[in-house]
């Protein structure tokens, strides 16, 4: 398929404004730099359930990614595991 220059002007436009073309990378993503963050500050992973930071909710998106381990891409577990990512808690 061929996109016209008019076409291209448009994408290369909402590229530059940093449009989100991908809604559930970006949410992931978002979740991983809060993460990187907490770690930063804290020193580890033992985020609470309910632990909120400026109203993201860190722990619940940490949940998910220990409950949903085996659904993740290989990239997202390898991208937690070199960052020292506790995966069992208990």
């Amino acid at each position: 398929m061929m996109i016209s220059l008019e076409q291209l002007n448009r994408l290369n436009r909402l590229n530059q404004l940093g449009f989100v073309w991908n809604v559930l990378d970006f949410l992931w993503e978002e979740g991983f730099k809060h993460l990187v963050a907490y770690k930063d500050e804290f020193g580890g992973f033992l985020v609470q359930a309910k632990y909120t930071c400026d109203g993201y909710r860190l722990g619940a998106w940490v949940n998910t990614q220990r409950t949903k381990k085996g659904k993740l891409s290989p990239e997202r577990v390898k991208r937690l595991d070199d960052l020292g990512f506790v995966w069992k808690v208990r």
